[in-house]
């Protein structure tokens, strides 16, 4: 079962408290992704290869060796 921030706080820290960005802050962190959380940076998929992201990508669709208009 995953932890809660209070949980993993209460092992890493239980007695001071914790400042975002601390060393302490990072393990309890650390300790709620080794225990299941799924947090939404972690959650981003990733774009799928081969996507088109420029304009020169597009480039062997745009010149085409048989252009010429065809009879229908």
């Amino acid at each position: 079962m995953p932890l809660t921030f209070a949980q993993a706080k209460e092992r890493v820290s239980p007695d001071a408290p914790v400042q975002p960005g601390s060393p302490e802050h990072l393990e309890i962190i650390a300790l709620m992704r080794q225990s299941g959380v799924v947090f939404a940076e972690d959650n981003v998929p990733k774009p799928p290869p081969g996507l088109a992201r420029t304009l020169a990508d597009f480039a062997p669709y745009r010149e085409r060796d048989n252009a010429a208009p065809k009879p229908v």
